[in-house]
């Protein structure tokens, strides 16, 4: 799934599910996470240098990332 781009670019199928999920998920909080995944992996780092924003936003990248 990380490899996936589609993870990261389409909207998760259960929407319902995933809207109250991110209603709870606070991005900010996961920061941290954020950093030190970009510093380790290499892939993530430029899976996100690709999509990031030209098709998709930093925050729906994210947030579909930890929500899958």
């Amino acid at each position: 799934m990380q490899r996936d781009s589609s993870t990261y670019c389409d909207e998760p199928e259960d929407a319902e599910e995933y809207a109250k999920w991110r209603a709870g998920f606070k991005l900010a909080d996961a920061q941290a996470d954020v950093t030190r995944i970009l510093a380790e992996n290499a892939f993530m780092a430029e899976l996100q240098s690709r999509l990031v924003p030209i098709i998709v936003e930093n925050d729906d990248f994210w947030h579909r990332y930890f929500y899958r």
